[in-house]
């Protein structure tokens, strides 16, 4: 039998719960199993993870101008703390400098270009160009 065969999150789990002598009620949760917008293969159900922030951060860019906070979740202890440090330092030295782009995901080529301002150059020409590519 294969997980994929099962086309709700109820059945998988009570396959694996008998093929592997495990009880995964833990697991089970309603709200995203009935949410069509879920993005999961072989979906089991959910877990929760312990959120934190880190910061403040400056960033600054197109976009955005300020100091900003980061969620992070994570079960790894002190990863936090060591986020934190780095935006501390970051902002101490004047900001990070962001582009962002809605590119996707992609598996294509990728173009090492040795910094922002560079990449950027190269992102508005390839847009400029791309009829031609």
């Amino acid at each position: 039998m294969n997980l994929r065969d099962f086309s709700i999150a109820s059945e998988r789990r009570e396959y694996l719960e008998k093929a592997l002598s495990i009880n995964l009620e833990q697991v089970h949760n309603e709200t995203v199993e009935q949410a069509e917008d879920v993005h999961c293969e072989n979906l089991i159900g959910a877990t929760s993870i312990p959120l934190g922030v880190a910061g403040p951060i400056k960033i600054r860019g197109e976009y955005v101008n300020g100091q900003y906070i980061l969620p992070l979740a994570t079960t790894e202890g002190a990863l936090i703390a060591s986020v934190s440090r780095g935006c501390k330092t970051i902002t101490q030295s004047g900001g990070a400098v962001v582009y962002a782009y809605r590119v996707g995901t992609t598996r294509g080529p990728v173009f090492y270009t040795g910094g922002l301002q560079k990449s950027r150059i190269l992102y508005t020409w390839v847009r400029e160009h791309e009829a031609l590519l």
